[in-house]
């Protein structure tokens, strides 16, 4: 019944050993899934950048056409009053409805720019919050194979240390002549 604690020691030892190991790998994948979050995320991000100016320069347009229908209508009310489109009031009119139509299609397509050039930028940041995820699990699960590796070789040790020594120490078993055989486990610390 000798070996009972030494065996213990070891079971004990693989359990933790491999419960790191299965740690470290549950942390990459969390890192690889949460990178393939954000990359789906930036895509989206980037599909409606393009729909924003898409949308900014439909909306450029209609300006554009309302500009000339306010200076068409402008040209028909003073023909059908007498004046002439020559008069300088009814030129003046035309070219501040044509400025102000110019100037709200250049706002229109800033606006589409600007709201389009914030989405990428955010799409930037999600992509980089996927790798920052990912390399901290990367990181995370190297840290538990580390510690996992330190489990395993100190509880080899404990079990060995036990194994030569006995349960209380050489005086507590005089006639233990030790267990040898717990320095010859083969195991890959990998494998688990």
């Amino acid at each position: 019944m000798s070996w009972f604690p030494i065996a213990a020691s070891v079971v004990g030892t693989i359990m933790q050993v491999s419960g790191k190991m299965s740690a470290a790998r549950q942390a990459e994948e969390q890192g690889r899934r949460q990178q393939a979050a954000d990359q789906y995320a930036a895509n989206q991000a980037e599909q409606n950048a393009g729909q924003q100016l898409a949308a900014a320069q439909r909306h450029a347009l209609d300006e554009t056409r309302r500009a000339r229908l306010m200076a068409s209508r402008a040209i028909a009310v003073a023909g059908a009053s007498g004046g002439g489109t020559s008069d300088p009031s009814v030129a003046n009119l035309i070219a501040d409805i044509s400025g102000e139509g110019a100037y709200r299609r250049s706002i229109a397509i800033y606006q589409g720019e600007e709201n389009a050039r914030q989405m990428r930028m955010g799409a930037a940041g999600k992509l980089y919050e996927g790798e920052v995820a990912a390399r901290g699990g990367e990181m995370q699960a190297s840290a538990l194979r580390t510690s996992a590796l330190a489990s395993g070789v100190s509880g080899v040790a404990t079990a060995t240390l036990y194994g030569k020594y006995g349960a209380g120490g050489p005086r507590a078993s005089a006639g233990y002549s030790g267990y040898s055989g717990i320095s010859s486990i083969d195991f890959d610390l990998a494998d688990l």
